[in-house]
């Protein structure tokens, strides 16, 4: 007697059943995935127990005739394609026919379902798979499942289901999945006789996640950046102020099915530059739409997962548009000055004489009216701005005004007509931000600038946004190659192996507008330097630029070596946290830092500024409520 024996074709399909249906939410997927495919544009979802006990989808889509109503529940049966040479084109979201099979296998299922054609609708009950009745019925266009008992028939799949709450919650997360990405189809979702989400019809991602999600995540919500073809990304992310503790609400959509994908997930958190916190989750909902060729949807039994045929592509095309999007949030955070109140724009700050601050203010009773505090910044110096006022220009009489400074010059005020008169603005690029959009306060903690605007108190990390401006001037060609000859070269010693590592190196240090050499068999001689680095030590970048270099060929590592050397000179560059500042050189910073096209984190990743809203104030004072 063989013991290899053939299963009945009932129990093979039960068995088959567990890999498409798992728990209730696995049911809720497949059926709205069918009434998305049918064009609803109202979606009704009815759960009892978490799902366990029934399930209840009712649309407004085409319907089906009686005769596709018998087959629907049959073994791949199917509308979408004839053969697998199809596959690569399917842009449905059903294309197997395992989904209803599937179900009705494990439940007792009913369909009431009819066209705008028809007269009348068709009803059938199905028990474990097996048509019990059918009859005519009235009807709304349109199709309604309901599956009661599910898994009745499977003891020992029945018992691996969760609690009811922990059913809902995942069914809830995925009705948010699809109503977020549908913007306009009405999801109305009922739990136990309670009304729980409702939706209206809207245009955009962000419309449907204001009626979803709750009132302090939407206001930290911004939409993606238009992205172009091949790969477009659309969607909301939220801003690098604000975190979760989980994942839970990062939605990926690949041509609008939601995946599980951890490449485009690890795209979203690069494109942030680990500005969030360790621990700390966006909210985001990406829009992927690319060639269907290009993606495989056939490699898991509930379609929860895709195979990307460019991932890499794909990868970037998300960490960009999500690293745009933030920079250009950070400079929408400044408003014209025409639209700030008249208390925004004052030349000078004036303080009671009994007030203790006016004896620690650096001007005289007598001049502080020539106290220089909003400066106008001439982009077409950007690079010399940068480097005199942030490098050179750290005189013990820095804090006395500076009407000799031509790089800078004070905004003059009509007081009779409380406009304001700029200096012609040579063209600057769309990231620049005109100084009169703000007002500088000072410093604080010695660390930090207090800027004020017309969204609230933005404080400016000076260490981290000196470091963006001075590693985005090295990036470019010109700040590269401006050197200045060493009065006496500078000699490193090294050991011999060390040499013999630095020497295919000596080109990134170039880059950099250091000119080096080997001399000997164990020192390297500086005899050039960048203006940038002013008196840094270049033993330090030289140390650190060997931590960095590995076995790997010298044009594999040349990006990445070239990257993380900027970012040291930087930082060994920049003015440091504890540094006394002028009014001048704060207003010289943060004039060259909005002209910087990245500053939403420094080279090493930390965030350059944060926002305190004007409504984090209002709530903190209870000048509001809510």
């Amino acid at each position: 007697m063989t013991k290899i024996r053939i299963l009945p074709e009932r129990e093979a399909r039960k068995i088959a059943a567990g890999e498409v249906v798992e728990r209730p939410v696995s049911v809720v997927k497949e059926l709205l995935e069918n009434a998305l495919d049918a064009h609803t544009t109202t979606i009704t979802l009815v759960l009892i127990n978490g799902g366990k006990t029934r399930i209840e989808i009712r649309d407004n889509g085409c319907g089906m005739s009686p005769e596709d109503a018998r087959l629907c529940t049959a073994h791949h049966a199917t509308s979408k394609l004839d053969s697998v040479d199809q596959l690569p084109n399917v842009t449905t979201f059903g294309f197997r026919g395992e989904a209803l099979a599937s179900i009705a296998a494990v439940s007792k299922m009913q369909i009431i379902t009819r066209r705008c054609t028809d007269e009348v609708g068709i009803h059938i009950t199905l028990d474990a798979g097996t048509i019990m009745s059918e009859c005519a019925v009235g009807a709304n266009v349109g199709t309604t499942i309901i599956v009661e008992d599910l898994f009745f028939n499977i003891p020992a799949r029945r018992k691996f289901m969760k609690q009811r709450d922990t059913e809902w919650r995942s069914i809830h997360q995925l009705m948010c999945a699809t109503a977020l990405v549908s913007p306009t189809i009405c999801f109305t979702v009922f739990h136990d006789g309670q009304q729980l989400i409702t939706t209206r019809t809207c245009t955009t991602i962000l419309e449907r996640a204001e009626q979803l999600l709750g009132q302090e995540t939407v206001s930290h919500l911004i939409p993606l950046v238009s992205s172009e073809a091949p790969v477009r990304v659309e969607g909301i992310v939220t801003t690098h102020q604000y975190g979760r503790y989980d994942r839970r609400n990062i939605f990926c959509f690949v041509n609008r099915r939601w995946v599980k994908n951890h490449i485009l997930g690890k795209a979203l958190m690069a494109g942030y530059n680990n500005v969030l916190p360790a621990g700390k989750f966006p909210v985001a909902v990406l829009a992927i739409t690319i060639d269907p060729e290009e993606v495989d949807v056939n490699i898991h039994p509930r379609k929860e997962e895709v195979m990307l045929l460019h991932p890499q592509g794909v990868s970037a095309a998300i960490q960009d548009i999500v690293n745009k999007t933030l920079h250009a949030h950070i400079g929408h955070q400044f408003v014209p000055v025409q639209q700030l109140p008249h208390r925004y724009i004052s030349t000078h700050r004036t303080f009671p004489q009994h007030h203790t601050i006016e004896q620690k203010s650096p001007y005289t009773q007598n001049n502080i009216a020539q106290a220089p505090h909003i400066y106008h910044y001439d982009s077409s110096n950007e690079n010399e701005t940068a480097e005199k006022v942030l490098l050179n220009t750290r005189a013990a009489d820095s804090m006395q005004p500076h009407a000799n400074n031509q790089d800078i010059a004070p905004v003059t005020i009509d007081q009779d007509k409380n406009t304001t008169e700029y200096e012609k603005e040579s063209e600057a690029s769309d990231t620049t931000v005109q100084l009169s959009s703000y007002e500088i306060i000072g410093q604080f903690s010695t660390t930090y600038i207090l800027v004020e605007t017309a969204s609230g108190l933005l404080l400016v990390d000076q260490h981290a946004a000196h470091e963006c401006v001075i590693y985005q001037q090295l990036t470019q060609k010109e700040t590269n190659c401006t050197t200045t000859k060493l009065l006496f070269p500078e000699f490193i010693q090294l050991a011999e192996d060390d040499i013999i590592r630095m020497e295919p190196y000596l080109k990134v240090l170039q880059q950099l507008g250091i000119e080096a050499e080997i001399w000997g068999n164990n020192q390297i001689v500086i005899t050039a330097t960048s203006i940038l680095l002013n008196t840094q030590p270049h033993n330090d970048i030289i140390m650190e630029l060997l931590k960095k270099i590995d076995s790997q060929s010298v044009d594999t590592l040349h990006q990445e070596v070239l990257h993380r050397v900027r970012a040291l000179v930087a930082c060994k560059a920049a003015v440091k946290a504890g540094d006394m500042l002028s009014m001048q050189e704060q207003q010289g910073l943060i004039s060259s830092y909005l002209a910087t096209e990245k500053r939403l984190s420094c080279p090493h990743g930390r965030p350059t500024s944060w926002l305190i809203s004007n409504y984090e104030f209002e709530r903190k004072f209870k000048r509001v409520t809510s």
